[in-house]
């Protein structure tokens, strides 16, 4: 399957949107499960995944969250058991060069040049198989000089494949992602990914000599999934409210 994206915002209305995404799927996801019925899509958390680490150009683009094996702070090593800067909810600046940390970090990017060989292949393990609806990837498009800068710009494409092994992988979508000369901020790319698997592998084709990525959002369903305790007495008030207003209306 092969889709083209053409689709650009701001920063700020990417950071919304993140807030609402996971504001509104908790809502719904909860509401719904107290009727009995489906869950429905929310966000979806991998336990681990694995890549090579980013490497270093002026400063250091390593995913220095990294919680398991491999080396954070040696370019191109190979990370597994863990999670990072990838999944962690937090978006980096519009720029990679947005905030660099007193250890010459760029603060919540992940940055691969075209010294690794090849282009970035992650591979995110959910534990159990997953219903995906979409796939969203956080890249930039240059630095705070502007669009291009340092050599970075938004891939030329991911391609996505899914596996319930680990092994063997199939099912590939292809996200063709069009070249934008104007802005430099990052965004969302977008890839309508309705499939079932337990692992998704993600190969980024570099279309400069840096890829710069931030965050990996996944939408669908879990068949484990449950609303927070938190959530439900919420729901129950507004989400059953909602209802039963909605049945007074068609009622009328």
């Amino acid at each position: 399957m092969i889709q083209d994206n053409h689709w650009t915002s701001s920063p700020r209305h990417n950071y919304a949107r993140l807030t609402l995404s996971v504001v509104s799927t908790a809502f719904l996801s909860g509401s719904l499960s107290l009727l009995g019925m489906p869950a429905s899509a929310q966000l979806l958390h991998p336990l681990t995944y694995a890549m090579q680490n980013g490497n270093t150009g002026a400063f250091h683009y390593h995913d220095a969250t990294y919680n398991g094996s491999g080396d954070v702070n040696t370019d191109f090593s190979a990370l597994s058991g863990g999670t990072g800067y990838l999944t962690d909810g937090i978006l980096g600046g519009p720029f990679w060069d947005s905030n660099i940390d007193g250890n010459s970090q760029s603060v919540n990017w992940v940055g691969w040049s075209d010294a690794l060989g090849g282009d970035p292949v992650i591979t995110f393990d959910f534990g159990a198989s997953q219903t995906f609806a979409t796939t969203s990837f956080y890249f930039t498009n240059g630095s705070t000089a502007g669009v291009g800068g340092g050599g970075v710009s938004l891939p030329a494409g991911v391609t996505l494949t899914y596996s319930n092994d680990g092994i063997n992988f199939a099912n590939s979508i292809l996200q063709n992602i069009a070249p934008d000369n104007t802005s430099a901020a990052a965004r969302f790319i977008d890839v309508a990914t309705p499939t079932s698997a337990r692992y998704v592998r993600a190969d980024i084709t570099r279309g400069n000599t840096w890829i710069f990525l931030s965050e990996v959002n996944f939408v669908g369903t879990s068949p484990t999934a449950t609303p927070e305790p938190g959530s439900l007495a919420l729901c129950a008030a507004l989400g059953l409210g909602g209802l039963a207003a909605l049945r007074r209306r068609r009622r009328r």
